[in-house]
């Protein structure tokens, strides 16, 4: 996503400097056909090995690496723009779809018969339809913006800490839900066919830099009393490891609001006073207990020197079984959007006293 932004945000094309890098595409492909490429060592990006399951024909996946090398001979910023074009026609040449939380199987993936042309014409048909676009960012690159030197590509934990104090207008953010949704995992056909991952070692490390929203990681807490207290309260309603899905759950859920409100203390100094917050959040629910993880996020930012406006309920979300109860009783769940404005009291250091009370839980399951 960070790629695709910073793709976006680029003013630097021309009519002419794109047509020119297409031509040189069309010059090469022929000879990088004739080539061939390392194939990506996830087991199942294509046939190989007695696997029952692949992502990719083999003739689809030889004209995706063999564009890709493509791409290095047309310079920047159009080798960028080329990858997120070839990025938008993988789910229309692969054997999957996404589907919520995961990656599904098409149901005739198995007698899809892709040939290279036809992966090769579906890209440059896929060229072809951003000539206009274009033609827009020409004309108007004098008076527009150029963003994308501003696009940071890091942890919110992590980077946060760089910004200077008071130097934020308004932040608008949605994290990840407490849904146990591993967002690599579904874009595992992209990182692995596009070359962002080249190894096991490199999704393991992508991994650990997400928020600790999913239990793909067995996260482990820190040493003091928030995460300790937010675990022992979670076990205690929702039940411990023997009665959810996954034993891990619990250090989820208390590292998930330990990295909230780190990014949110984080956020409480460089907003400026009276500058605005505007979170997107989803409810969650696990063992039949619901989780009110959108008052929990403003009773955090009220502690940390935010003033909550408003809270919008835009849509009720659908429930899994996994998060049913023992009786099979599905909680309802909504989707927010919370408003703060940020007062003038500036929080100098994370309270690791918070805690959030047992009464939420009860109140939202009833």
């Amino acid at each position: 996503m960070y790629h695709v932004a910073k793709t976006k945000l680029s003013t630097r094309y021309t009519v002419l400097g794109f047509r020119q890098a297409v031509a040189t595409i069309k010059r090469s492909i022929r000879k990088q056909l004739n080539q061939e490429f390392p194939i990506p060592v996830m087991s199942t990006i294509t046939r190989r090995n007695g696997n029952e399951q692949w992502l990719f024909s083999r003739s689809t996946l030889h004209a995706i690496l063999a564009l890709r090398s493509c791409f290095s001979k047309t310079g920047s910023p159009y080798s960028g723009l080329f990858l997120v074009l070839l990025a938008s026609i993988l789910p229309e040449i692969g054997n999957t779809f996404k589907d919520g939380k995961c990656v599904r199987y098409k149901k005739d993936w198995q007698r899809r018969r892709l040939s290279t042309q036809h992966v090769i014409d579906r890209f440059f048909a896929r060229c072809d339809l951003i000539n206009s676009d274009i033609d827009y960012i020409e004309e108007r690159k004098e008076t527009a913006a150029s963003n994308a030197s501003l696009c940071i590509r890091a942890s919110a934990i992590e980077s946060l800490s760089s910004f200077r104090t008071n130097s934020i207008d308004a932040v608008i953010t949605s994290p990840p839900y407490l849904n146990s949704f591993d967002y690599t995992d579904v874009y595992m056909p992209e990182l692995w066919a596009l070359g962002f991952v080249k190894s096991y070692e490199d999704v393991r490390r992508l991994r650990e830099k997400t928020l600790r929203s999913h239990v793909q990681v067995k996260w482990q807490l820190e040493r003091h009393e928030l995460g300790r207290t937010i675990a022992r309260l979670v076990r205690e309603v929702v039940g411990d490891g023997a009665e959810i899905w996954n034993s891990v759950i619990p250090e989820m859920i208390a590292g998930y609001f330990i990295d909230l409100r780190q990014i949110l203390f984080e956020l409480s100094r460089i907003i400026r006073p009276d500058g605005n917050l505007c979170v997107v959040v989803g409810t969650s629910s696990y063992n039949g207990v619901a989780i009110p993880t959108d008052l929990v996020l403003a009773g955090i930012a009220n502690d940390l020197g935010f003033k909550f406006e408003e809270m919008r309920i835009m849509r009720n979300l659908k429930t899994s079984t996994q998060q049913s109860g023992a009786n099979g009783s599905l909680p309802r769940l909504r989707e927010s959007v919370l408003i703060f404005r940020r007062s003038k009291r500036l929080v100098r250091a994370p309270n690791h006293s918070f805690t959030f009370p047992k009464s939420l839980f009860k109140n939202e399951s009833r």
